[in-house]
């Protein structure tokens, strides 16, 4: 239902007259400033509204998987229960001592008593346990190593100190072939030195005997250095 408006009643003509007037006077839209120090020209020219462009409305990207999951965990009636369920038949009702339990079962099983392990019993009982021989296997492997790994890095330091020197550590093919040589001119000159004359009463004679002896005594010196190993040989000649 259209509003109805209530009729205006002028007392006179003259009010209506002047009442028209002011609706179809231009001047009577424009507001009269209290303090006429705040007039301005600017205020006589009304302004036109220009409304501003209406944004795009937002639209979710994710709504339709907010509504599925929302949906998918619920189940139906989940707070009330169905909406119809079976009903008990008749028959079915509750009768005296139902759902009482019997007397076959009220027991209880017997309480056994809990013994203390006895480790008297035991297979390993008074033996070294295998974990503690293993742990000692491990330590003197790990004390070989070290000590080896200590013996072989003091080699390397001597060796190269030696080096600077000008000294080498003989290798062990050269001195094999060093000793069996020196074996070999020892028994050549034993032999020789067997064979010379039991009476030896020229001056010739003894001095040829004493000059192989010095030999032999020499080669055996040399045999008895070469036996060992690490030798060293020294290439400075101011030495």
């Amino acid at each position: 239902m259209a509003a109805v408006k209530p009729k205006v009643q002028f007392s006179s003509q003259a009010a209506l007259k002047t009442q028209l007037e002011k609706k179809h006077d231009p001047r009577a839209a424009i507001p009269i400033p209290a303090d006429p120090y705040l007039e301005s020209v600017y205020s006589l020219i009304p302004e036109e509204y220009i409304a501003p462009p209406k944004e795009k409305r937002y639209k979710s990207h994710y709504s339709t998987q907010a509504r599925k999951e929302y949906v998918s965990d619920t189940k139906k009636a989940a707070s009330m229960g169905p909406a119809k369920v079976p009903l008990p038949a008749p028959s079915h009702f509750l009768k005296k001592r139902q759902g009482v339990p019997k007397k076959e079962g009220w027991f209880m099983p017997k309480k056994t008593k809990k013994e203390s392990p006895s480790f008297l019993s035991k297979k390993d009982y008074g033996r070294t346990p295998e974990y503690l021989k293993k742990r000692v296997l491990e330590i003197k492997e790990a004390e070989l190593n070290l000590a080896n790994s200590l013996a072989l890095k003091q080699q390397e330091q001597q060796q190269s100190a030696l080096e600077e020197q000008g000294i080498l550590v003989l290798p062990d093919e050269e001195r094999e072939r060093i000793l069996k040589g020196l074996k070999e001119n020892w028994e050549q000159l034993n032999n020789d030195y067997q064979r010379l004359s039991l009476t030896v009463d020229t001056v010739p004679k003894i001095a040829r005997k004493v000059n192989m002896e010095q030999q032999l005594k020499q080669y055996e010196d040399l045999i008895d250095r070469f036996s060992h190993t690490n030798i060293h040989v020294s290439f400075n000649t101011g030495q």
